[in-house]
């Protein structure tokens, strides 16, 4: 199906489904409603200020677009012999040698007072464009008297009176202020000859020949300072700012970059910056850059610009990618575990970026859709000063087959890579790697759809059609902790093992192995074990929270309250995730199964608020328990008792209802029971009326026919004509009987009824009344079912910490790490006795980057898996395996302990190494935590030393180091690395005993010299002949002695040379043309 955006009829109701539109088509039906608002102003007659659409004074300044000289560095090789020629198809088709009054200026007018470039006056049309379909009322166009300001402001009333032409008789005119002028920094010998009024109004520009500027030209001068910069533009700004009050109307101020500065501090009232920050802003500032504030009476406050946000929600995992016009960054975030009932994470991430527009899939649940659509509601209802909020928050429902994930993947490459999908190489592939997690699903479709929708849009594309994006970075959530797919591996977080049992296997034939999330896995409902998962796949950097996790676990390891775990564990077995019943009773599927799960959870967690409600002592456990509506819950949990019949639900596998409900009811299952009995009687007194002798008849009931006379088949009978008795009805056969209606039966049927269908009615009717009540009050059942999954979570942990002997860290906001006897969590339950090692890192007395080396198989992975994980821990509020802690929050994870080359996105091991290595430079801060285990050994050692030294070298000079915790075999590094406060070295003890090492697994200050790898290599089952060339090659390259073959004299080897020598010597003599290959051969094997 198409829909034609010119063939939309807006004032006609269009019902088209949601699910069969892609993004064009749904912009299209969005751009026909802002169409029948244009046209309804432009058939009315009035104008904009009578329409009441500037109820709101504004003011939006933007940048000039794209200078000629930025695209070309000097323009006048474009003027040969005093014509002007262009050389580039981005050069204007022409120009004139200019004049400002009497005074000719000819080239260099053009060099002081450059015009735009093609791309520059298209993209400022475009921008008029999309001023008018967004519904921007323009009163008034200011500009600066630069030629390229004016051009600006021109293209872009003539942009948006050809899109949106509210007055056909009157046209916008340019007024040209003197005082809009940027500050020359310095490089101007004088003002630049502007062209005069007479000049603009020759060459076919809307300029107001009537108007006076604020600030005269005559008081501009090139040696004007910064500070008197920064006055007359406050000055000038402040002007304008009163002038749309006082006439309620929306001005647009085309200018320079400067200016940018000055509507700022209109709104915030802040210092101006000093210079070094304002060119640094002037820089950075793009063209065509514009921002609007709007007066609510009392101040002004800045309108937030366009944030378009694509989400997507699949398998309990969100990814969301959003397009920040301000900044022209495109951001992603990575899957995330989110819950399916809370939508947690969803919430924080609207309330981080809060965007404008929302796309998200036309097949997206429905709970999703009301809740972003609650968001926007509630968005525009907190911005009541801003007026036709409804026009800036708009939600998108995209078809979900442009969420294929072939499709985003391939817009992803092209955008990354700028080529397209049919040219790409796999160097462009490995790039798009690179930028992107492509494992990110969720993200990569979001991520796509995004950029789709900003390509449509046109609102902020380059000339190739592209979003405008100077760089993709990630975007964290606030307060969580940011680790990716590669962390969670290389700590062992998480282990998929395939399952020996197919039937017991889950979706993906795996089940959870032995990892970090196993071990402290003992919950005993299944919302509590997922819920413990959304923990450990979303660490969190909420003090607040991870302190009332661990005064919980705390209270609970107690052994005075052992006793309350026991009691509590059972009822929690009872509790069942109620979303998937909840979505069964909202579409009339539930099943008497699930009306038995949902009793028994709600009495279990009535169970559990009375339980904790009842012992004061463990109300810092989980304060929400208290928000719990008991009298709710026992309400419908005694409604559900009254009615449902359980026993009878069971044996009958529908929903059935208690006796005493309802008295019609009651009488229709009495009837039931009795009717047996009472038909035998009816055919005892029919069998003698039946027109035909017979030896054995029944009276039957079915559902929907009625009652019917059933008669043994006759073998005489062959047709169907032969069936027909007088007096009978015949009605079919089955099973060898034949079945007939007769008056009598017809009589049954009137008085007794259908009465299995009617007590199903009667049933179903209470049924539905019940569902309802249940359905009205699926909030207060789903938070006591969290709240329980919560203690669940909480006692599991306790558990762990218990039997396992953790402790409790002290989380603190500095930025440190001081762990002593500290263990590995997984190694310890594997390995007896486990050596405890101490960890410590901060900015002043232990450092903050720790160079590990030591022999082969001496611990040092584990040790840094263990850092890894001892700050893990501590992140989900856990207790820890050390004797004592004290953790600063840090904001990312980041490792390099596994390698995650594949075959399917074209890497190779050691690029896939360089990409974990080049996330943590790029993303890594003060407070992020890195880990690196031997990064370099996939490439030539000299490369290794040079990319291990220049990434640690690059964070110990930064004002803002990460802790960095790195072990490597590459010992050259350690003497290019400059010397540090930041920088130790440590090493792992080992005791030599004659040829064997024995390995001490402690670790202490200093730098290893050997890696005894001979030795590492016979534990590990090498012949020994083998370790001893180890040995002895080691050994002879140390002393610089040449190198011999195993069991070789150097007698032999001058005899072999000797023969090598001869052989050359003849090969090198010998003729083809006169001898055969043959003889050839026979010459090597005599040499031989």
């Amino acid at each position: 199906m198409s829909v034609d955006p010119e063939e939309i009829d807006p004032k006609k109701t269009v019902r088209i489904p949601m699910n069969t539109l892609n993004t064009t088509q749904c912009l299209a039906l969005k751009r026909a409603k802002k169409r029948n608002v244009r046209r309804t102003l432009k058939h009315s007659g009035r104008s904009n200020k009578e329409n009441g659409l500037n109820a709101t004074p504004k003011i939006m300044m933007m940048r000039h677009g794209e200078r000629l000289d930025s695209c070309h560095f000097d323009i006048r090789q474009c003027f040969q012999k005093g014509v002007y020629t262009p050389l580039q198809l981005n050069h204007p088709s022409c120009l004139q040698l200019r004049s400002n009054g009497e005074l000719p200026e000819g080239v260099d007018a053009w060099v002081e007072d450059t015009p735009l470039s093609n791309m520059g006056r298209a993209a400022a049309f475009l921008m008029g464009r999309a001023l008018a379909r967004e519904e921007e009322t323009l009163d008034y166009v200011f500009a600066s008297p630069a030629y390229r300001c004016v051009e600006t402001a021109d293209e872009v009333v003539r942009g948006y009176e050809s899109e949106c032409d509210f007055l056909p008789d009157v046209k916008l005119k340019v007024k040209i202020e003197d005082g809009l002028f940027e500050y020359g920094f310095g490089r101007l010998s004088r003002v630049p000859p502007f062209l005069s009024l007479a000049a603009f109004k020759e060459e076919q520009y809307c300029v107001d020949e009537d108007y006076v500027p604020f600030f005269p030209r005559e008081q501009l001068s090139v040696d004007e300072t910064y500070l008197q910069f920064v006055r007359r533009s406050q000055a000038v700004v402040e002007h304008f700012a009163e002038f749309s009050i006082t006439n309620r109307c929306c001005t647009l101020l085309v200018s320079h970059a400067p200016y940018m500065d000055s509507l700022t501090s209109l709104y915030k009232g802040k210092e101006p910056r000093n210079p070094k920050e304002w060119i640094r802003l002037v820089q950075n500032t793009p063209y065509l850059y514009m921002r609007a504030l709007k007066w609510n009476g009392k101040k002004w406050f800045c309108c937030p610009p366009p944030i378009v946000l694509c989400i997507y929600l699949s398998n309990q995992k969100l990814g969301a990618a959003y397009y920040d016009t301000d900044s022209s960054k495109i951001f992603t975030l990575n899957d995330v575990a989110e819950s399916m009932d809370e939508f947690s994470l969803l919430i924080d991430v609207l309330n981080q970026v809060r965007p404008t527009t929302i796309l998200f899939s036309s097949k997206a649940d429905e709970r999703l859709c009301k809740l972003i659509n609650d968001f926007q509601n509630n968005k525009c209802q907190q911005n009541g000063e801003v007026e036709d909020a409804e026009n800036e928050n708009d939600l998108i429902v995209v078809a979900a087959s442009e969420f294929e994930l072939s499709r985003c993947k391939n817009t992803v490459q092209q955008f990354i890579s700028s080529v397209s999908s049919d040219h790409a190489s796999v160097e462009d592939k490995i790039r798009a790697t690179l930028f992107v997690d492509m494992e990110s699903v969720c993200m990569i479709r979001a991520l796509g759809v995004l950029i789709n929708y900003c390509e449509i849009e046109s609102a902020s594309t380059d000339h190739f059609g592209r979003p405008v994006a100077f760089c993709l970075r990630s975007f964290e959530v606030n307060d969580m902790l940011v680790m990716d797919d590669n962390a969670y591996e290389s700590l062992q977080i998480f282990k998929k093992q395939f399952h020996p049992s197919v039937y017991k296997a889950g979706r993906d034939g795996f089940k959870e192995g032995f990892g970090l999330f196993s071990v402290c896995n003992r919950c005993c409902s299944s919302v509590g074990a997922a819920k413990l998962r959304r923990w450990f796949l979303r660490p969190t950097r909420n003090l607040n929270k991870l302190k009332q996790r661990l005064d919980s676990i705390e209270i609970l390891s107690c052994d005075s309250n052992f006793h309350f775990i026991q009691a509590i564990q059972k009822p929690l077995k009872q509790i069942k995730s109620v979303t998937a019943i909840f979505n069964r009773l909202r579409a009339a599927k539930v099943n008497p199964s699930d009306w038995i799960s949902l009793y028994k959870t709600i009495n279990a967690c009535i169970f559990v608020a009375e339980f904790l409600k009842n012992r004061k002592n463990l109300k810092v456990i989980l304060s929400e328990m208290y928000d719990i509506s008991l009298e709710k819950l026992q309400k419908i949990s005694s409604l559900i008792n009254e009615l449902v019949d359980f026993k009878a639900m069971v044996e009958e596998r529908q929903f059935a209802v208690k006796s005493g409900i309802d008295r019609t009811l009651d009488e229709k299952k009495e009837l039931l029971k009795r009717l047996p009995e009472l038909l035998t009687e009816v055919i005892k007194s029919e069998v003698d009326n039946l027109p035909f002798p017979i030896a054995a008849c029944t009276c039957v009931y079915i559902p929907t026919i009625g009652y019917l006379i059933a008669v043994p088949r006759s073998s005489s009978c062959s047709k169907d004509g032969d069936y027909e008795k007088p007096g009978l009805e015949f009605m079919f056969i089955t099973n060898d009987r034949v079945h007939y209606k007769n008056e009598t039966m017809r009589q049954l049927d009137a008085e007794l009824g259908d009465v299995k269908l009617d007590i199903k009615d009667l049933e179903s009717s209470i049924m539905i009344s019940l569902q309802n009540f249940v359905l009205k009050h699926a909030t207060v059942i789903q938070h006591a079912v969290e709240c329980a999954a919560t203690i669940d979570c909480l006692i599991s942990m306790a558990l762990t910490a218990r039997e396992y002997n953790w402790v409790r860290p002290e989380l603190v906001e500095e930025n440190v790490i001081d762990v002593s006897g500290s263990r590995h969590p997984l190694q310890e339950l594997c390995t007896a006795p486990f050596v405890n090692n101490s960890v410590k890192s901060d900015e002043n007395e232990f450092g903050k980057m720790h160079v590990l080396t030591g022999p082969n198989a001496c611990g040092k992975s584990v040790y840094l898996k263990q850092v890894g994980l001892l700050v893990y821990l501590a992140h989900i509020g856990s207790f820890v395996p050390a004797s004592s802690a004290r953790i600063g929050l840090v904001d990312r994870i980041c490792t390099r302990l596994h390698s995650t080359g594949s075959i399917n996105d074209g890497m190779s091991t050691f690029a896939a190494d360089v990409k974990q290595v080049a996330m943590a430079t790029k993303y890594a801060t003060k407070k992020s935590l890195i880990i690196i285990d031997e990064f370099g050994k996939g490439t030539l050692t000299d490369v290794g030393v040079a990319l291990l030294g220049a990434c640690l070298t690059y964070w110990l000079e930064r004002d803002k180091c990460p802790h960095v915790f790195v072990s490597t075999h590459l010992y050259r590094l350690l003497n290019i690395l400059p010397e540090s406060p930041l920088l130790r070295y440590k090493t792992m003890k080992v005791m030599r005993q004659g040829e064997d090492v024995l390995f001490l697994y402690s670790i202490c200050d200093g730098q290893a010299t050997e890696s005894y790898a001979a030795c590492a290599a016979s534990k590990a089952g090498l012949p020994e002949r083998v370790c001893n060339r180890i040995r002895q090659v080691c050994q002879n390259q140390k002393r610089g002695y040449q190198l011999f073959r195993p069991e070789s004299t150097a007698e032999d080897i001058k005899e072999e040379f000797k023969r090598m020598k001869k052989l050359v010597s003849a090969f090198l003599n010998y003729n083809l043309n006169e001898h055969s290959v043959m003889e050839l051969l026979t010459l090597i094997r005599q040499s031989n």
